[in-house]
């Protein structure tokens, strides 16, 4: 049976959603990409794949919802991903490993001890590199007058453990820790070619404490186990070997399943370079 689809994004040329287009046309489907900024949108498609994470992006989710369309992921997951804070909240209540997370006003009411990690307490394309560094460090190191977030750091092994989970099938890679020097020569993705099955069931746990679909997971490998860092809903997927049509399959079982059941990652794909 044909659906109509719509790709929420301010990217009509996204290599991998136009890689997505074309297996899910394969298939009977139509598909288009439908701006978020857009006035007084069509919202009569069966599925919403909510590749925008704006806050119009979301409130045009919540009116697909409300509509009776299926969005992928729905409005409430992706807001906690965007929200730091309630990111961590959610998190650490649903027994997913996760630093103890403090939020604050901006960088000048820092007051927690201890060696700290500085973000933006809301996911944005354009937000500032993370921070390390003491409430007294950071509070002078220049960070934009905008509310943040302080997670406790935590040493692991000098590598960020990527995972990038596509219904039922996660990519897995590492990348060096996002710094200035990093950021300058581009994002290298080392392949991981056995990630270890204990980070593995937390990127599962992730994805069932979130309602997510489609989303990524930063971890860290510490002496004491894999700790999440930070979690995407609807990561790009850019390099990932097979992600377009993982995400035409999930399609599939999106348009004929329950939205309130969650994809569960099973499969493990090692990430391209």
């Amino acid at each position: 049976m044909s659906a109509r689809i719509r790709i929420v994004s301010e990217q009509a040329d996204h290599t991998t959603m136009l890689a997505y287009a074309a297996a899910v046309r394969a298939r009977g489907h139509t598909v288009e990409t439908l701006h978020p900024d857009v006035p007084d949108p069509d919202l009569s498609a069966d599925l919403y794949l909510l590749k925008s994470r704006t806050p119009q992006a979301i409130r045009l989710a919540r009116r697909a919802e409300a509509a009776g369309a299926v969005v992928c992921n729905s409005a409430d997951a992706t807001a906690l991903c965007v929200d730091r804070a309630a990111m961590a909240a959610r998190a650490r209540e649903a027994g997913v490993p996760f630093p103890p997370t403090h939020a604050f006003a901006g960088p000048a009411s820092l007051a927690v001890p201890g060696r700290l990690i500085l973000k933006s307490r809301h996911c944005r394309k354009d937000e500032p590199l993370p921070a390390v560094g003491t409430a007294a460090e950071l509070r002078t190191a220049g960070w934009p007058d905008e509310p943040v977030v302080a997670q406790a750091f935590a040493d692991g092994d000098g590598w960020d453990h990527k995972f990038w989970a596509v219904g039922d099938r996660i990519f897995a890679g590492l990348r060096r820790p996002p710094t200035a020097e990093a950021a300058q020569a581009g994002k290298r993705t080392v392949p991981v070619p056995d990630p270890s099955a204990a980070s593995l069931d937390v990127v599962r746990a992730v994805g069932a404490a979130f309602g997510l679909h489609v989303y990524g997971v930063d971890i860290i490998a510490t002496a004491s186990g894999p700790l999440v860092v930070d979690i995407n809903a609807f990561p790009g997927l850019s390099g990932l070997p097979d992600a377009a049509a993982a995400l035409a399959a999930l399609t599939g079982r999106l348009l004929t399943a329950s939205p309130e059941t969650p994809a569960q990652p099973g499969r493990t794909t090692v990430a391209a370079k």
